[in-house]
């Protein structure tokens, strides 16, 4: 997949999922630690519309409505073939929108209508050539400090394109078969593959019917067919081990056939997955389009040959939180063999060893310290969610996350001086790269010249949010608990009737199994019934605060980062009232005031389509913003442009 494929996916998976209110991980409420979408949108607002023109330009607005009208009455009829026409006489043609057309990943048509693909499309073009032609207007490339950061994107681009190239040329079809062969005798030889059904659907009761109702494929079939409107099903066959996502790996491989793994809660929505067959991985046939996929998975491994390659010529050095010099391969392999056996990192988010302005890493003489990465990636601190967010993603302990970002800092820096050395940014490729590159830049820069919000507005935005939180959410209670894993139930059941006979404190068996070498105890903090199992909610709602639950649960330890430990003895710390989003609080204040730039944002772009279009898809610019689809998709290209 391309830049602009990419780019494409992201925007249209911002439409289709119609962003525009979010919860947190803990629920509606408490502290961000990863933002959930939520699909109702606040549509209350009847007095004042989300994206209405403010008030004091009312007869503005009115005057630029009736242009707009009357210029496409008096437009061009003759050319049935202009899909965008501006009122400066020039279009945007259907010719223009099948080039775009093929440039789109093929998922995409299975997310979108034709017809919407078009409006998208002929939405997108319009806006990047309005926005850009208002950004030269105004000169921003004369703008030093847009100038360097343009520069600076420019020439990461071209290094990564070097370094892709120069991994291509490895590339042989001899060096993939080779490396395909070694994938398979060390990770795929002697395991199996599956096809599974992945289901999912917003409605609990539906998914707790199919939880009940489905024993094999045919009851499976019918029940779904019987709730065809509240549920989408899709097949992923022949999914080996390691692909298998890890939520679902354990009882997947432990069940085996004809099992039914969920509901999972997952963004408000339930998944399930029902294994449908369970059989010895084959080896597959190097050639054709198992050729061809694999290319794009190999790449990684190749890419990585050339980086250890120019290492070797700027004498490149990595090194931990500890000070001390780390073997980036051996630090890979270590992070891929973790992935083999579902173990976790120790102190996966800990940082406390890491000294100020450490040095990480050293290109010959020159030092790059915990500052340089944190301003490369632009962070406040090194502990941002961005880096936290990766560790849980990709299982890394939060110093691996230090040693990969200072590896792509490094890859970024020797890239660029060896693309200059072989000509590449006068490469045709590059430079239309590069010109992608700085319209994105400049479609960024004015936004953020002429999008300034303030407290009031804020303010506005966060009340919003509030009123569209249900009633019964708000009155919910939040609800601290831990838990102790054991290998069997017979360990677990001592341990608990002990507890309730005084003879021991659960605390201080807490503390001991928490000091153990391997993971048999977990503090789950806070939680509530919109990020937890059911079962488990109802079990912690009618335990009394301070108390352990009278039996002995059986689960999947897997889940936890405890494989073998499946029972567990839970204990109900406190319960307290759901704590909704604060204006106090940074984080969350950060996440409003994103929320008040998008919207004004919005508004902003609207006026500039109003002077400059006269119709997209033969609908005036004034029926364009009574439909809700095109203001979604004017939504996700702004919140594309990130600033």
């Amino acid at each position: 997949m391309n830049k602009k494929q990419l780019t494409y996916t992201l925007l249209v998976v911002g439409i289709v999922i119609a962003v525009s209110v979010v919860v947190w991980k803990t629920g509606y409420f408490g502290k961000i630690t990863e933002r959930q979408t939520v699909t109702k949108q606040v549509e209350e607002q009847k007095s004042e519309p989300e994206n209405e023109i403010p008030s004091e330009e009312d007869k503005t607005e009115k005057k630029l409505e009736e242009e707009s009208k009357k210029s496409t009455e008096n437009s061009v009829k003759e050319d049935p073939k202009a899909v965008v026409k501006f009122k400066d006489g020039t279009m945007i043609k259907e010719n223009e929108i099948s080039e775009e057309m093929n440039k789109l990943p093929e998922q995409i048509s299975s997310k979108m209508s034709l017809k919407d693909v078009k409006l998208f499309l002929s939405t997108k073009l319009a806006f990047d050539r309005i926005l850009m032609k208002e950004s030269k207007k105004e000169e921003l490339l004369k703008d030093n400090k847009i100038k360097m950061e343009l520069e600076n994107k420019k020439n990461t681009v071209a290094g990564m394109m070097f370094l892709n190239d120069k991994a291509k040329t490895l590339m042989t079809d001899e060096a993939l078969e080779k490396h395909y062969d070694k994938i398979w005798e060390d990770n795929l030889k002697d395991t199996k593959e599956y096809d599974i059904k992945a289901i999912t659907t917003s409605d609990k009761l539906v998914a707790d019917k199919i939880k009940k109702q489905a024993k094999n494929i045919e009851s499976l079939n019918e029940v779904l067919d019987l709730n065809k409107d509240s549920v989408k099903a899709v097949d992923l066959d022949g999914m080996a081990e390691a692909t298998l996502p890890v939520e679902i790996a354990g009882e997947v491989k432990n069940l085996g056939e004809n099992a039914l793994i969920g509901p999972i809660f997952v963004k408000e929505t339930y998944m399930l997955f029902f294994v449908k067959k369970a059989s010895k991985a084959k080896k597959q046939e190097f050639s054709g389009k198992f050729k061809e996929d694999y290319k794009k998975i190999a790449i990684r491994d190749f890419t990585d040959i050339v980086s250890e390659q120019l290492y070797k010529k700027y004498n490149v050095k990595f090194f931990g939180i500890n000070g001390k010099e780390v073997d980036i391969k051996k630090e890979n392999e270590k992070i891929k063999n973790r992935a083999k056996d579902n173990s976790v990192p120790a102190e996966q988010f800990d940082l406390k060893g890491l000294k100020e302005n450490a040095i990480l890493a050293s290109i010959g003489k020159e030092k790059v310290s915990s500052e340089d990465i944190r301003k490369f990636f632009k962070l406040k601190s090194l502990q941002d969610s961005t880096f936290v967010t990766m560790a849980q993603q990709f299982n890394m302990s939060m110093s691996e996350i230090l040693i990969h970002a200072a590896k792509l800092y490094i890859d970024d820096k020797i890239c660029v001086i060896e693309a200059k050395m072989e000509g590449y940014f006068a490469k045709s490729e590059v430079l239309e790269k590069m010109a992608e590159i700085e319209q994105a830049e400049l479609i960024n820069a004015y936004l953020k010249k002429h999008v300034k919000i303030s407290p009031e507005q804020v303010k506005k935005t966060y009340d919003e949010f509030i009123k569209s939180i249900p009633e019964e959410d708000k009155n919910d209670n939040e609800i601290s608990a831990k838990a102790i894993f054991f290998a069997s139930k017979d360990e677990a059941s001592k341990l608990l009737e002990a507890i309730k006979a005084g003879r021991t404190k659960f605390n201080d068996a807490f503390k001991t199994k928490e000091n153990n070498a391997r993971k048999t105890s977990i503090d789950l903090k806070y939680v509530n019934k919109k990020i937890i199992d059911s079962g488990v909610w109802s079990i912690l709602k009618k335990s009394a605060a301070g108390t352990c639950y009278k039996e002995i649960l059986e689960i999947d330890g897997e889940k936890f980062g405890a494989p073998g430990m499946d029972y567990i003895i839970i204990y109900v710390g406190d319960k307290r009232p759901i704590t909704l989003p604060s204006l106090s609080n940074k984080e969350e204040k950060q996440y409003f005031e994103s929320m008040t730039r998008q919207k004004i944002s919005t508004t902003v772009v609207l006026k500039l389509f109003q002077i400059y279009v006269s119709s997209v898809m033969n609908k005036s610019v004034a029926e364009l913003i009574q439909d809700k689809v095109f203001i979604k998709m004017l939504e996700a290209m702004i919140a594309g442009n990130q600033f």
